[in-house]
């Protein structure tokens, strides 16, 4: 699997529906097929599931038939299949169909394990990797940015290259509670566009003015071509501080 985030769409589909799927095919030596006639199968992926949680109209993960089941923490999703052999199964992504339940989907890899039990209490397991979901433009990580009265930030995006993008700014805080998306027009080819004063307005307009948050910033333009700068500063201090940022993807 190979799937493409589309960041034009806010990072809440795939470039390529048809790209977000890949197939596990299960072997058995002769002895464990012997072993295993009256066997379990349950198959579990790891990876990111928040956007295919199965319930209601919200994104799945199917093996055509039958929907994943999501665990709490939204890091795996199972099934559990029955009968004497376990057929190849093809593992499709689809993404919630209304837009208001569809949620923004994170870059990262996938793996997939089998587990095999029989009635006697035998098992024997494999894993393999199942592929990655990647990002068509640039997604920068700011792990910490603080706001409040007295401090001021410095948010710069700079695109190198001669592709406008769109950019695109989402926050949560220390409690969880998320901000955003926020839409802040285009990084023009070849400028610096600050967009830190835009952030904190439209934070504020959502009720956040103090406290801790991390951001990412996608811009709908290629990943090689963009950067993102980010620092604070006391007001009544000359220093700036910079924060630390992390590129996705890569």
């Amino acid at each position: 699997m190979d799937a493409v985030i589309d960041v034009a769409e806010e990072r809440k589909v795939f470039a390529t529906p048809g790209d977000a799927k890949f197939i596990f095919t299960p072997t058995f030596s002769a002895a464990q097929q012997a072993k295993f006639v009256a066997a379990t199968y349950k198959a579990t992926v790891s990876g990111d599931m928040s956007g295919f949680i199965g319930t209601g109209d919200l994104g799945t993960l199917k093996d055509g038939t039958s929907t994943y089941v999501v665990a709490a923490d939204k890091l795996t999703a199972a099934h559990t299949y029955t009968g004497a052999t376990l057929a190849a199964q093809t593992l499709t992504f689809a993404v919630a169909v209304a837009a208001e339940d569809k949620v923004v989907l994170n870059p990262g890899a996938y793996s997939v394990a089998i587990e095999v039990a029989n009635v006697g209490g035998d098992k024997f397991s494999f894993s393999d990797a199942a592929g990655t979901f990647k990002l068509n433009g640039s997604s920068t990580d700011i792990s910490y940015v603080p706001y409040g009265d007295n401090l001021e930030q410095f948010l710069w995006v700079t695109n190198k290259g001669s592709l406008a993008g769109d950019i695109t700014v989402t926050a949560f805080d220390e409690a969880g509670v998320a901000y955003g998306p926020y839409a802040l027009g285009e990084a023009g080819g070849n400028t610096i566009t600050r967009i830190s004063g835009d952030v904190s307005d439209m934070l504020a307009a959502d009720g956040f003015t103090d406290g801790r948050l991390s951001l990412n910033v996608t811009v709908n333009a290629p990943s090689d071509n963009v950067t993102v700068y980010a620092a604070y500063k006391v007001t009544s201090d000359a220093d700036r501080l910079t924060l630390p940022t992390q590129v996705l993807g890569q």
